[in-house]
């Protein structure tokens, strides 16, 4: 991955539909939020690296991280990163490797494949699983990383995480 400012789409699909509801109801939530908590909310996300999420029309979550190059040089990858997370990479071929996660706050866990196109562009498809009201939910994303420029502008660099 080149750093600088990537653009990320993430699309969750559930058997039930009940993540779709969910997102749905978060979207619905974030419209209708006061300026000072959205403004709060936004600061938080910021500290993961990245911009305030928007709901894109086919149901995508669509965000903007910046990656330095000490990331690119630990092969980092956009993945889960807040909840104490350990990543674990495995290079399949110079273009593919094997993602997983493992969060313990809150539980979630994720196992996928990332294919990448090039420096400035990415897939990934994960299988993941997340403790939502209670319940573990499962759900398939899908993923896309689009290089947008060297500069990242006000999005300041993603939270590292631990990588095995």
């Amino acid at each position: 991955m080149k750093p600088g400012l990537w653009e990320i789409n993430n699309k969750l699909k559930s058997k039930d539909g009940q993540v779709e509801k969910a997102m749905s109801l978060v979207q619905s939530y974030m419209d209708g939020m006061p300026p000072e908590q959205r403004k709060a909310l936004e600061a938080k996300v910021a500290q993961q690296g990245f911009t305030m999420p928007a709901m894109t029309a086919n149901g995508g979550i669509l965000a903007k991280m910046c990656v330095t190059k000490e990331m690119v040089a630990r092969n980092f990858v956009p993945v889960q990163s807040a909840g104490n997370c350990t990543v674990t990479q495995k290079p399949i071929s110079s273009s593919v490797m094997k993602v997983s996660f493992r969060c313990t706050a809150p539980e979630s866990s994720g196992d996928g494949e990332m294919r990448f196109h090039g420096d400035s562009a990415y897939s990934m498809t994960m299988r993941m699983t997340s403790n939502a009201a209670g319940a573990m939910q499962a759900a398939d994303m899908e993923s896309t990383g689009n290089w947008i420029g060297a500069d990242c502008g006000s999005v300041k660099p993603a939270t590292p995480h631990r990588v095995e």
